[in-house]
């Protein structure tokens, strides 16, 4: 039988694999910048999966407890997961980042591309601007704590 988090980190590294795709590849060719959209929705989905299989890994050897809360569980892989995956404070930034930039995407009320940009528009009319670079900073940090948890748990 295969463990829960074994099936995380594969749809996890499938994840940032696609993202990495789109970014490496797909980018480059039609060098549309609402791809760049697509790439934080794929980070975000394998930065999920990241933290699931660190939480289901630590739960699986009996080092934490796995809450319904999501927040929760956020807090318990900051406080012990990340440490214990070897992962530096700038990691889990990162982490924590793509989840709050896929939510600022979700619950955005406009979104253009300016200037090689993509803005952001919340309600309250606050930009928030995703840039080629950031995202190739955001997916090439998210590779290598992809590499840290999958040393670990392997």
């Amino acid at each position: 039988m295969t463990e829960k988090f074994l099936v995380s980190l594969e749809k996890a590294e499938k994840s940032i694999r696609l993202a990495d795709h789109f970014l490496n590849v797909t980018f480059p060719l039609v060098k549309e910048y609402r791809l760049l959209l697509k790439i934080i929705s794929e980070l975000y989905v394998g930065v999920i999966n990241l933290i699931n299989a660190s939480l289901q890994y630590d739960y699986y050897h009996k080092r934490i407890t796995i809450f319904q809360d999501s927040q929760t569980n956020l807090r318990t892989f900051k406080e012990s997961c990340a440490l214990r995956n070897g992962l530096s404070d700038n990691e889990v930034s990162t982490l924590l980042e793509v989840i709050r930039l896929f939510k600022v995407h979700k619950s955005s009320s406009m979104e253009f591309v300016k200037d090689d940009k993509v803005v952001l528009m919340s309600d309250s009319l606050k930009p928030e601007i995703l840039s080629l670079l950031k995202v190739k900073s955001l997916v090439s940090t998210i590779k290598l704590v992809l590499l840290k948890i999958m040393t670990k748990t392997k």
